[in-house]
C-alpha cells in the first residue's frame, strides 16, 4: 500500500494510477477539516492551515476541503481521485444536504459576459430560504471564482418585488450597518474535473412565494470583472415548504450576569436546522470560553427535540461588531443537521467543557479486545451514557460493528475507532509531530469507513450505527472515548422551547 507522502513524489500521476491505490487519511486530518470548514463569511483567514507545522497530508486536504456543496456530488462521486473527500465534505455542507436534490427545480439556464458564463443550474425553496445552484467559467471553461467574495449577486426580485440583498442584521442592537445577507459555499475540485459547484442561498422570509414565482436572479461582478449576469425563470412551490417551520423571539439562554444571549428565531427544514442567535457582552468582560462554555451554540450547547432526538453542529455565519457602549457584538446564523419532522418542542442543554484545550491522550479512551466483545453488551463512556453493541459481522472483507448510543451529548462519544497494538499506541502520544508519528498512526489505528463520509452528523440512527472496519482482527481493540473526565451536561440551566403553544 502507497501512503499519502509517497503520493507527493508522484504528484503527476494520472487519475486511473491513483484510482488503483489504497490510501488510508489519520483521523487528526478529520478533526483540522472539521474546524477549519466551519464557515466564518466575514473572517478572510477562513481556512487557518499553518503549513509550516501542518503535516503533508493535510496540505493535499486543503486544496480539496475549502467548500464541496452538495450538486457537486452527483456528478463527482464517482471519480475516485477525489470522490471519497466530495461526500466527506458534502455531507458537512454548511447550506445544504442530500436532501437538497429531492426538491430542486431544474433550471439549466447560462449567461454570458465578458467572456466569463455563469450557468444555473438549479433552484431550491424551503419557506424561509432560496437555494441557487451554480457554475461560473472562462471562455476556455476554467473554474474561476476562488472565494465567496468572488461572486457578487446584484438582484433578486420575485414576482417583480425586490428582494434585499443588504440588511440592517444588527438593528435591534443599535447598529445601522448594513451586511449582505445571504450565504454562499464554493467547491474547490481538482482541475481535471468538472466538478466545481456554487451553492448560494438568501434569505427570503418576508417575501410570500406563489404557487408559482417568477424569478429575476442576477450576478453583476465576479471576482475584479463588472458585467450582467442575468436570469429570468419560473419556480414552483412543492412539499418542502409544507416541511419547513420557523418560530421567532424564543427567549435567551443563560451564561451569567456579564453576557446576554438571545435566541431569535429558528428555522426547521428537511435541508436542516438554523438558529439566528445574538450575543451581547461588554467587550473588556466577554471571553469567547466561559464557565466552561464557548459561547457558541454548535461547540458547547446539546439540542434535543421532544423525541429525545438529538441534532448536530455543521458551521455557522458570523457577524461581529461593537457599539457605542464598548459592547460585543455578535450574531451568528448557527447550522445544525435536520430533525426527521418538526418537533412539538426543542431543549437546549449547555454542556460544560473541563479544560478549555481537551487532551485526548492514551487515558482518555476504553479499550476492548475485539474477541471479548458479545452482542448486545453494554459498554459505559460515563456515569451516564455509553453504547450498545448490537452485532459485529463480516461483510465484503470488512468488520461492520453496529452501536447504538445510550446518554446524550453523542457527538462527543461518536469517535470510536480500532487499534491494532495498545502498547503502540500508548506511545504513539509521546512521538513528536510530523511524518514519523502520522506513518506510525497509519500502521496502529483504523478509522471507520464512516468517519470519512459524514461522521454521526448526517448518518446518525437512534436504532443502530454501522462503523466499519477494513483489514483488522479479533485481536485488536475498539477504542472508546469516555465521557466524564471531559465534559458534563448543565441540566439546570437547559432551556426547553414549546412550539405548540
Amino acid at each position: 500500500m502507497k501512503d499519502i507522502y509517497e503520493l507527493f513524489n508522484e504528484i503527476d500521476l494520472d487519475s486511473e494510477q491513483y484510482d488503483s491505490m489504497d490510501i488510508k487519511v489519520p483521523k487528526d486530518l478529520d478533526k483540522t477539516l472539521i474546524k477549519n470548514f466551519r464557515k466564518d463569511k466575514y473572517n478572510k483567514s477562513r481556512f487557518n492551515f499553518n503549513i509550516k507545522n501542518t503535516s503533508k497530508v493535510a496540505v493535499i486536504a486543503l486544496v480539496i476541503i475549502s467548500g464541496i456543496t452538495v450538486s457537486s456530488i452527483a456528478r463527482a462521486k464517482d471519480i475516485s481521485f477525489i470522490g471519497p473527500f466530495m461526500e466527506y465534505l458534502n455531507a458537512r455542507s454548511t447550506i445544504a444536504n442530500s436532501e437538497y436534490v429531492k426538491y430542486e427545480n431544474d433550471v439549466n439556464l447560462e449567461a454570458k459576459d465578458k467572456n466569463i458564463i455563469v450557468r444555473l443550474n438549479s433552484v431550491v425553496y424551503d419557506g424561509s430560504y432560496i437555494y441557487f445552484s451554480y457554475k461560473v467559467k472562462d471562455g476556455n471553461n476554467n473554474n474561476i471564482v476562488d472565494d465567496e467574495r468572488d461572486v457578487h449577486i446584484s438582484q433578486l426580485k420575485i414576482n417583480n418585488s425586490n428582494i434585499d440583498l443588504e440588511e440592517k442584521l444588527l438593528k435591534d442592537q443599535g447598529i445601522e450597518k448594513k451586511y449582505i445577507a445571504y450565504d454562499t459555499e464554493i467547491s474547490y475540485g481538482d482541475a481535471k474535473v468538472d466538478s466545481q459547484v456554487i451553492i448560494t442561498r438568501i434569505d427570503i422570509k418576508s417575501c410570500k412565494v406563489d404557487d408559482k414565482a417568477n424569478i429575476s436572479f442576477s450576478l453583476n461582478k465576479v471576482r475584479d470583472v463588472s458585467g450582467n449576469w442575468d436570469f429570468k425563470f419560473q419556480i414552483s412551490k412543492n412539499q418542502l415548504v409544507d416541511k419547513t417551520k420557523r418560530y421567532e423571539n424564543l427567549g435567551q439562554l443563560k451564561v451569567n450576569d456579564k453576557v446576554k444571549f438571545d435566541l431569535e428565531a429558528i428555522t426547521f427544514s428537511p435541508l436542516g436546522t438554523t438558529i439566528e442567535n445574538t450575543i451581547v457582552a461588554n467587550k473588556s468582560s466577554f471571553q469567547k470560553f466561559i464557565d466552561g462554555k464557548f459561547t457558541n451554540l454548535g461547540f458547547s450547547y446539546v439540542l434535543v427535540n421532544d423525541k429525545g432526538e438529538e441534532i448536530f453542529s455543521l458551521g455557522e455565519k458570523t457577524i461581529g461588531e461593537e457599539d457605542k457602549n464598548n459592547n460585543s457584538i455578535t450574531k451568528r446564523y448557527s447550522r445544525f443537521t435536520a430533525f426527521k419532522e418538526v418537533p412539538k418542542s426543542l431543549t437546549i442543554i449547555p454542556r460544560v467543557q473541563k479544560s478549555e484545550d481537551l487532551n485526548w491522550n492514551f487515558d482518555a479512551y476504553k479499550y476492548v479486545k475485539l474477541s471479548d466483545i458479545k452482542q448486545g453488551q453494554y459498554i459505559a463512556q460515563g456515569k451516564d451514557c455509553g453504547i450498545v453493541i448490537n452485532s459485529i459481522v463480516k461483510k465484503d472483507g470488512n468488520t461492520v460493528v453496529n452501536i447504538s448510543f445510550k446518554g446524550l451529548d453523542i457527538i462527543e462519544r461518536s469517535n470510536i475507532f480500532v487499534t491494532r497494538d495498545m502498547d503502540r499506541y500508548k506511545k504513539y502520544f509521546a512521538m513528536e509531530e510530523g511524518k514519523s508519528k502520522d506513518m506510525e498512526y497509519l500502521h496502529i489505528v483504523v478509522d471507520p469507513a464512516e468517519h470519512y463520509n459524514g461522521g454521526i452528523e448526517r448518518r446518525y440512527s437512534k436504532e443502530g450505527n454501522e462503523y466499519t472496519f477494513s483489514n483488522i482482527s479479533e485481536s485488536d481493540y475498539l477504542v472508546i472515548p469516555q465521557y466524564d473526565d471531559k465534559f458534563k451536561l448543565d441540566m439546570k440551566n437547559t432551556k426547553t422551547i414549546d412550539f405548540t403553544k
